[in-house]
């Protein structure tokens, strides 16, 4: 999540990871490399959300503009994710869910952070 080598060395070892080394999925076939359509994501700055509790921090969630991090166990759902879950709620229980908590598990001590996202893709 935080970058630790040179932009284009990480995108490069990323690209080359979710291609071929995702046990998802079967590695990228040659055939498929013509039908492939890309898209980064280049997070901005962490910026950590205070909040009093569950109810408070669904509050200040901004759906679609903010991706939002967990740091407590670590889950992290980019806000191109708000078109596939628009609720917060729901966004927050499956956000939790990725962190490796149940959907219901609370604690005031989890650290959330929000970011945005410049999104390039092959049709830039």
């Amino acid at each position: 999540v935080v970058p630790h080598v040179a932009v284009a060395h990480d995108l490069a070892e990323n690209a080359y990871r979710a291609a071929m080394e995702d046990g998802r999925f079967s590695p990228l076939t040659e055939e498929e490399l013509s039908r492939t359509r890309f898209s980064i994501s280049l997070l901005t700055g962490f910026e950590r959300v205070p909040y009093w509790d569950e109810s408070d921090l669904l509050n200040r969630i901004r759906p679609g503009i903010y991706g939002l991090m967990i740091r407590d166990g670590q889950g992290l759902f980019l806000p191109s994710v708000w078109k596939e879950l628009p609720d917060k709620a729901e966004f927050l229980k499956n956000l939790k869910v990725k962190a490796g908590f149940n959907p219901s598990y609370w604690s005031n001590n989890i650290k959330v952070y929000r970011f945005r996202t410049v999104e390039i893709n092959d049709e830039d």
